[in-house]
């Protein structure tokens, strides 16, 4: 429990189930009170499957979303999540989940970021033209647990069908669009009611979260001891020369201005060789 949050209201700005994650790690860390408000559309600030577009960042967003639910219910605690997916930076071709949770304390003048980054997500669309392609797209993607859904153009959908778990309705909606267009296209729900695999890393970014958020200042004990900035050169195990991976972390006070540099990672004094620009070229 920390005393600053104990026994506060906390509203989390989902529509899409994901206090399921959420809830019991911001209550059994911070001492809040818990509430979800269902009638928050936050679909109105961009949807996975393309009638909406995102406009601003996921920080943005995810803060837009914290105010629209504070004005709501007139709480000063609010926690929301923006999801986006896209190709992993270095490995070709395997997609990765990136989630983003946001926490607003309106009261304390507190924004506080946690994200977590994972391989593990069975993000990914096709056309399909019949329906042993779509068998075949629902077998790669785990369907039914994960939910797929259809429509009849990719980028400009004027006919769609979401959250489908259940083979019958999954090749009734795809006859229907195949008989009126020929094809259509398919893609995994990323909503997270519909998608346990997000689910997991919704969790992980929120403890991420609540990590920074519950880290205190050595010097004064305020919340939120915020890494700032992160220095590179840690040096090569076998020429001793620096390298790009990260030596130290710095962090910063909000509240008494107390820096303090921090070695990183804990526990180890040298870089890899394959690692070097020197060794490894």
């Amino acid at each position: 429990m920390v005393p600053e949050f104990q026994g506060r209201n906390l509203v989390i700005a989902t529509m899409h189930n994901k206090d399921r994650v959420m809830r019991s790690l911001l209550e059994q860390t911070l001492g809040v009170n818990v509430h979800v408000i269902k009638e928050l559309n936050t679909d109105l600030l961009g949807t996975f499957s393309g009638e909406i577009e995102r406009t601003g960042t996921a920080e943005e967003v995810a803060s837009r979303k914290c105010e629209l639910a504070m004005e709501e219910t007139g709480f000063t605690l609010a926690v929301a999540s923006e999801g986006s997916f896209g190709p992993h930076p270095y490995l070709f071709g395997v997609p990765v989940n990136e989630e983003l949770v946001y926490f607003f304390d309106r009261a304390l003048d507190i924004h506080c970021i946690g994200k977590s980054i994972s391989p593990e997500t069975n993000f990914s669309h096709a056309e399909v033209v019949n329906s042993d392609a779509l068998l075949d797209f629902a077998k790669r993607v785990n369907f039914p647990s994960h939910a797929i859904i259809l429509k009849n153009n990719l980028h400009k959908p004027t006919v769609i069908e979401k959250g489908i778990q259940d083979y019958n309705r999954l090749l009734d909606a795809f006859n229907r669009m195949k008989e009126r267009y020929g094809k259509a296209y398919t893609e995994t729900d990323m909503r997270a009611m519909y998608n346990p695999s997000r689910m997991v890393v919704i969790g992980q970014a929120t403890q991420a979260m609540l990590n920074a958020l519950t880290n205190r200042c050595p010097s004064c004990n305020g919340l939120y001891f915020k890494l700032t900035d992160f220095e590179i050169g840690l040096p090569c195990s076998l020429c001793a020369s620096p390298t790009q991976s990260i030596l130290a972390h710095h962090y910063s006070c909000r509240v008494c201005g107390f820096k303090e540099r921090k070695l990183f990672p804990k526990h180890k004094e040298a870089e890899d060789p394959m690692y070097c620009d020197y060794c490894n070229p």
